[in-house]
Protein backbone atom coordinates (compact mmCIF):
# COMPACT_ATOMS: atom_id res chain seq x y z
CA UNK A 1 0.00 0.00 0.00
CA UNK A 2 2.83 2.44 0.81
CA UNK A 3 4.25 1.83 -2.65
CA UNK A 4 0.89 2.65 -4.22
CA UNK A 5 0.59 5.80 -2.15
CA UNK A 6 4.11 6.87 -3.11
CA UNK A 7 3.17 6.55 -6.78
CA UNK A 8 0.17 8.79 -6.17
CA UNK A 9 2.34 11.36 -4.39
CA UNK A 10 4.91 11.21 -7.17
CA UNK A 11 2.38 12.90 -9.44
CA UNK A 12 2.03 15.75 -6.94
CA UNK A 13 4.26 18.78 -7.33
CA UNK A 14 5.95 19.17 -3.97
CA UNK A 15 8.08 22.11 -2.93
CA UNK A 16 11.76 21.30 -3.34
CA UNK A 17 13.83 20.79 -0.20
CA UNK A 18 16.43 23.47 0.55
CA UNK A 19 19.54 23.14 -1.59
CA UNK A 20 21.59 22.98 1.57
CA UNK A 21 21.15 23.43 5.31
CA UNK A 22 23.79 25.64 6.94
CA UNK A 23 24.69 26.28 10.57
CA UNK A 24 27.17 28.58 12.28
CA UNK A 25 28.72 27.23 15.46
CA UNK A 26 31.43 28.28 17.90
CA UNK A 27 34.64 27.96 15.87
CA UNK A 28 33.09 26.22 12.85
CA UNK A 29 30.46 26.61 10.19
CA UNK A 30 29.07 23.59 8.36
CA UNK A 31 26.44 22.56 5.85
CA UNK A 32 24.80 19.48 4.35
CA UNK A 33 22.54 18.88 1.38
CA UNK A 34 18.84 19.43 1.99
CA UNK A 35 16.78 16.28 2.51
CA UNK A 36 13.56 15.37 0.67
CA UNK A 37 11.72 15.28 4.00
CA UNK A 38 12.55 18.96 4.44
CA UNK A 39 10.61 19.92 1.33
CA UNK A 40 6.85 20.40 1.00
CA UNK A 41 4.50 17.72 2.32
CA UNK A 42 2.01 15.82 0.14
CA UNK A 43 -1.61 16.88 0.55
CA UNK A 44 -4.14 14.42 1.97
CA UNK A 45 -5.85 12.21 -0.65
CA UNK A 46 -9.11 13.63 -1.99
CA UNK A 47 -10.78 10.24 -2.28
CA UNK A 48 -12.86 8.69 0.51
CA UNK A 49 -10.59 5.63 0.57
CA UNK A 50 -9.68 4.78 4.13
CA UNK A 51 -6.63 2.84 3.03
CA UNK A 52 -5.36 5.80 0.98
CA UNK A 53 -5.75 8.12 3.96
CA UNK A 54 -4.02 5.68 6.31
CA UNK A 55 -1.18 5.39 3.79
CA UNK A 56 -0.85 9.16 3.70
CA UNK A 57 -0.70 9.24 7.52
CA UNK A 58 2.12 6.69 7.52
CA UNK A 59 4.08 8.62 4.91
CA UNK A 60 3.65 11.84 6.90
CA UNK A 61 4.79 10.15 10.13
CA UNK A 62 8.00 9.02 8.45
CA UNK A 63 8.65 12.51 7.04
CA UNK A 64 8.05 14.22 10.40
CA UNK A 65 10.27 11.73 12.23
CA UNK A 66 13.08 12.22 9.73
CA UNK A 67 12.85 16.02 9.95
CA UNK A 68 13.16 15.84 13.73
CA UNK A 69 16.12 13.46 13.49
CA UNK A 70 17.92 15.73 11.02
CA UNK A 71 17.44 18.66 13.41
CA UNK A 72 18.86 16.45 16.17
CA UNK A 73 21.92 15.58 14.05
CA UNK A 74 22.55 19.21 13.08
CA UNK A 75 22.22 20.37 16.68
CA UNK A 76 24.59 17.70 17.98
CA UNK A 77 27.22 18.64 15.40
CA UNK A 78 26.80 22.25 16.46
CA UNK A 79 27.28 21.24 20.10
CA UNK A 80 30.56 19.45 19.33
CA UNK A 81 31.91 22.18 17.02
CA UNK A 82 34.01 24.02 19.67
CA UNK A 83 35.79 20.77 20.51
CA UNK A 84 36.43 20.02 16.83
CA UNK A 85 37.66 23.57 16.15
CA UNK A 86 40.02 23.54 19.13
CA UNK A 87 41.41 20.17 18.07
CA UNK A 88 41.91 21.31 14.46
CA UNK A 89 43.78 24.47 15.45
CA UNK A 90 46.09 22.47 17.72
CA UNK A 91 46.65 20.02 14.83
CA UNK A 92 47.82 22.84 12.55
CA UNK A 93 44.68 23.74 10.60
CA UNK A 94 44.16 27.41 9.78
CA UNK A 95 41.05 29.55 9.46
CA UNK A 96 39.31 28.80 6.18
CA UNK A 97 40.29 25.12 6.16
CA UNK A 98 37.48 22.89 4.89
CA UNK A 99 36.77 19.16 5.11
CA UNK A 100 33.89 16.80 4.38
CA UNK A 101 32.71 13.87 6.49
CA UNK A 102 29.70 11.60 6.75
CA UNK A 103 28.41 11.62 10.32
CA UNK A 104 26.18 8.61 10.96
CA UNK A 105 24.04 8.53 14.10
CA UNK A 106 22.35 5.14 14.53
CA UNK A 107 19.58 4.50 17.00
CA UNK A 108 22.19 3.43 19.60
CA UNK A 109 23.47 7.02 19.69
CA UNK A 110 27.09 5.92 19.06
CA UNK A 111 28.35 8.11 16.20
CA UNK A 112 30.27 6.75 13.23
CA UNK A 113 32.38 9.07 11.08
CA UNK A 114 33.71 8.45 7.58
CA UNK A 115 36.11 11.26 6.73
CA UNK A 116 36.05 12.59 3.18
CA UNK A 117 38.11 15.04 1.20
CA UNK A 118 39.63 18.29 2.42
CA UNK A 119 42.02 19.51 5.08
CA UNK A 120 43.55 16.48 6.79
CA UNK A 121 43.87 18.12 10.22
CA UNK A 122 40.23 19.26 10.29
CA UNK A 123 38.94 15.94 8.91
CA UNK A 124 41.01 14.06 11.47
CA UNK A 125 39.59 16.14 14.32
CA UNK A 126 36.02 15.59 13.14
CA UNK A 127 36.72 11.86 13.30
CA UNK A 128 38.66 11.85 16.58
CA UNK A 129 36.00 13.99 18.29
CA UNK A 130 32.90 12.20 17.03
CA UNK A 131 33.75 8.66 15.90
CA UNK A 132 32.53 6.05 18.39
CA UNK A 133 31.27 8.83 20.67
CA UNK A 134 28.28 7.83 22.82
CA UNK A 135 25.74 10.65 22.66
CA UNK A 136 22.40 11.43 24.21
CA UNK A 137 20.72 11.66 20.80
CA UNK A 138 16.94 11.21 20.84
CA UNK A 139 16.04 9.44 17.59
CA UNK A 140 13.00 7.74 16.12
CA UNK A 141 13.15 3.94 15.92
CA UNK A 142 14.22 2.11 12.82
CA UNK A 143 15.85 4.92 10.85
CA UNK A 144 19.51 5.89 11.03
CA UNK A 145 20.64 9.40 10.13
CA UNK A 146 23.70 9.66 7.87
CA UNK A 147 24.17 13.27 6.71
CA UNK A 148 27.32 14.28 4.85
CA UNK A 149 28.63 17.56 6.23
CA UNK A 150 31.20 20.00 4.91
CA UNK A 151 32.99 21.79 7.75
CA UNK A 152 34.87 25.09 7.61
CA UNK A 153 37.18 26.25 10.38
CA UNK A 154 36.27 29.86 11.21
CA UNK A 155 38.19 30.93 14.33
CA UNK A 156 39.31 29.74 17.76
CA UNK A 157 36.23 28.79 19.79
CA UNK A 158 35.12 31.18 22.53
CA UNK A 159 35.33 28.29 24.98
CA UNK A 160 35.85 24.53 24.98
CA UNK A 161 33.23 22.89 27.22
CA UNK A 162 33.86 20.11 29.69
CA UNK A 163 32.60 16.66 28.67
CA UNK A 164 29.34 16.98 30.63
CA UNK A 165 28.65 20.37 29.05
CA UNK A 166 29.34 19.59 25.37
CA UNK A 167 25.79 18.63 24.42
CA UNK A 168 24.24 22.01 25.15
CA UNK A 169 20.89 20.94 23.72
CA UNK A 170 18.10 18.50 24.38
CA UNK A 171 16.33 16.64 21.53
CA UNK A 172 17.19 19.32 18.98
CA UNK A 173 16.49 22.37 21.18
CA UNK A 174 19.42 24.35 22.60
CA UNK A 175 19.25 25.32 26.26
CA UNK A 176 17.97 28.89 26.44
CA UNK A 177 15.88 28.66 23.26
CA UNK A 178 12.10 29.28 23.43
CA UNK A 179 9.41 26.59 23.29
CA UNK A 180 8.65 27.56 19.69
CA UNK A 181 11.71 25.48 18.75
CA UNK A 182 9.94 22.24 19.73
CA UNK A 183 8.68 20.31 16.70
CA UNK A 184 5.07 19.10 16.92
CA UNK A 185 4.71 20.40 20.51
CA UNK A 186 2.10 19.33 23.03
CA UNK A 187 1.76 21.31 26.26
CA UNK A 188 1.62 18.67 28.97
CA UNK A 189 1.54 20.88 32.06
CA UNK A 190 2.28 24.37 33.33
CA UNK A 191 2.98 25.89 36.73
CA UNK A 192 3.42 29.63 37.26
CA UNK A 193 6.42 30.57 35.13
CA UNK A 194 7.16 27.10 33.73
CA UNK A 195 5.84 25.05 30.82
CA UNK A 196 6.41 21.37 30.13
CA UNK A 197 6.12 20.05 26.59
CA UNK A 198 6.18 16.67 24.89
CA UNK A 199 6.19 16.06 21.13
CA UNK A 200 3.28 14.48 19.29
CA UNK A 201 5.74 12.60 17.06
CA UNK A 202 7.49 10.80 19.91
CA UNK A 203 5.63 7.50 20.22
CA UNK A 204 8.73 5.63 18.98
CA UNK A 205 11.81 7.46 20.25
CA UNK A 206 14.93 5.96 21.77
CA UNK A 207 17.89 7.33 23.69
CA UNK A 208 21.09 5.26 23.46
CA UNK A 209 18.96 2.51 21.92
CA UNK A 210 16.51 2.45 24.84
CA UNK A 211 12.78 3.05 24.39
CA UNK A 212 11.88 6.20 26.27
CA UNK A 213 9.55 9.13 26.72
CA UNK A 214 10.88 12.67 26.70
CA UNK A 215 9.71 16.07 27.91
CA UNK A 216 11.06 19.61 27.67
CA UNK A 217 11.06 22.09 30.58
CA UNK A 218 10.78 25.80 29.76
CA UNK A 219 10.77 28.92 31.89
CA UNK A 220 9.17 32.12 30.61
CA UNK A 221 12.38 34.18 30.60
CA UNK A 222 15.14 31.55 30.54
CA UNK A 223 13.75 29.34 27.78
CA UNK A 224 14.71 25.67 27.84
CA UNK A 225 16.29 24.95 31.21
CA UNK A 226 15.78 21.19 31.45
CA UNK A 227 14.84 17.96 29.74
CA UNK A 228 13.50 14.61 30.90
CA UNK A 229 14.21 11.11 29.63
CA UNK A 230 11.99 8.45 31.18
CA UNK A 231 12.57 4.71 30.77
CA UNK A 232 10.74 1.74 32.26
CA UNK A 233 12.05 -1.42 33.90
CA UNK A 234 15.26 -2.56 35.56
CA UNK A 235 16.96 -3.54 32.31
CA UNK A 236 16.30 -0.14 30.73
CA UNK A 237 17.43 1.67 33.90
CA UNK A 238 20.68 -0.29 33.91
CA UNK A 239 21.31 0.44 30.21
CA UNK A 240 20.59 4.14 30.75
CA UNK A 241 23.14 4.41 33.54
CA UNK A 242 25.69 2.36 31.58
CA UNK A 243 25.26 4.78 28.67
CA UNK A 244 25.86 7.72 30.99
CA UNK A 245 28.91 5.96 32.39
CA UNK A 246 30.26 5.51 28.85
CA UNK A 247 29.84 9.24 28.24
CA UNK A 248 30.94 10.72 31.55
CA UNK A 249 32.53 8.04 33.69
CA UNK A 250 31.19 6.68 36.98
CA UNK A 251 28.38 8.64 38.55
CA UNK A 252 28.26 10.04 42.08
CA UNK A 253 25.56 9.32 44.64
CA UNK A 254 23.72 12.14 46.42
CA UNK A 255 21.86 11.01 49.51
CA UNK A 256 19.76 14.18 49.77
CA UNK A 257 17.84 13.47 46.57
CA UNK A 258 18.60 9.70 46.51
CA UNK A 259 19.99 9.90 43.01
CA UNK A 260 23.04 9.32 40.85
CA UNK A 261 24.40 12.43 39.17
CA UNK A 262 26.97 13.57 36.62
CA UNK A 263 27.86 17.24 36.78
CA UNK A 264 29.72 19.73 34.61
CA UNK A 265 30.20 23.45 35.09
CA UNK A 266 26.91 24.24 33.37
CA UNK A 267 24.80 21.09 33.10
CA UNK A 268 23.88 18.37 35.57
CA UNK A 269 22.45 14.92 34.80
CA UNK A 270 20.42 13.40 37.64
CA UNK A 271 19.11 9.83 37.39
CA UNK A 272 16.56 8.64 39.94
CA UNK A 273 13.94 5.93 40.31
CA UNK A 274 10.45 7.36 40.70
CA UNK A 275 9.15 5.92 44.01
CA UNK A 276 6.66 3.05 43.88
CA UNK A 277 7.04 2.72 40.11
CA UNK A 278 9.18 0.89 37.56
CA UNK A 279 10.30 4.18 35.98
CA UNK A 280 13.78 5.68 35.95
CA UNK A 281 13.94 9.39 35.15
CA UNK A 282 17.00 11.20 33.89
CA UNK A 283 16.83 14.97 34.33
CA UNK A 284 19.25 17.18 32.42
CA UNK A 285 19.32 20.70 33.85
CA UNK A 286 21.01 23.97 32.97
CA UNK A 287 21.84 24.90 36.55
CA UNK A 288 22.41 28.63 36.07
CA UNK A 289 19.15 29.08 34.16
CA UNK A 290 17.25 27.20 36.85
CA UNK A 291 18.86 29.39 39.53
CA UNK A 292 18.13 32.64 37.72
CA UNK A 293 14.51 31.58 37.29
CA UNK A 294 14.21 30.94 41.03
CA UNK A 295 13.50 27.24 40.47
CA UNK A 296 16.42 25.96 42.52
CA UNK A 297 19.06 27.32 44.86
CA UNK A 298 21.34 24.28 45.05
CA UNK A 299 22.14 21.05 43.23
CA UNK A 300 23.84 17.72 43.88
CA UNK A 301 27.58 18.32 43.99
CA UNK A 302 27.41 21.85 45.44
CA UNK A 303 30.20 22.44 47.97
CA UNK A 304 29.32 22.17 51.63
CA UNK A 305 30.54 24.55 54.25
CA UNK A 306 30.36 28.24 55.02
CA UNK A 307 29.65 29.34 51.45
CA UNK A 308 27.83 26.22 50.36
CA UNK A 309 24.48 24.61 51.05
CA UNK A 310 24.13 21.33 52.89
CA UNK A 311 20.73 20.80 51.31
CA UNK A 312 21.00 19.64 47.70
CA UNK A 313 17.90 20.06 45.64
CA UNK A 314 16.26 20.13 42.23
CA UNK A 315 13.87 22.71 40.76
CA UNK A 316 10.79 23.02 42.94
CA UNK A 317 8.41 22.04 40.15
CA UNK A 318 10.23 18.69 39.77
CA UNK A 319 10.73 17.60 43.36
CA UNK A 320 7.44 15.81 43.98
CA UNK A 321 7.86 13.63 40.93
CA UNK A 322 11.50 12.78 41.55
CA UNK A 323 11.60 12.43 45.34
CA UNK A 324 12.70 8.92 46.26
CA UNK A 325 11.92 7.13 49.56
CA UNK A 326 14.62 7.16 52.26
CA UNK A 327 17.40 4.61 51.76
CA UNK A 328 19.90 3.73 54.51
CA UNK A 329 22.80 3.14 52.13
CA UNK A 330 23.78 4.10 48.62
CA UNK A 331 23.62 1.24 46.09
CA UNK A 332 26.74 -0.03 44.37
CA UNK A 333 28.22 2.47 41.92
CA UNK A 334 26.80 2.10 38.41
Amino acid sequence: MLLLISFVFANEKLAKPPERVEMVADGLSFFRAGDDAEGGDPTPPESDSESAYEGWIRVMEVRKDRRADLVEADTLVRDYSPVIADCALKAGAVAGASAAATVSIPITGVIKVAAGSGDAALAGCVASTLHKRQTGAILHGGRNIEPKYTFTLVAPPASVPATEDIEASFAGVVFGEPSSRVLEPRLSSSYRNTRHYTRMIDDNVQCMGIDCRIAYDFEDDEGLYGGEIRVEGDAASFRLREGLKARFGAGRWDGSVKAWYWRGERLIYVSVRVPDTTYEVLRILDMERARRAGLATSFPGDPEGENGSKIKSLPKVLREELAAPPAPDAPAAP
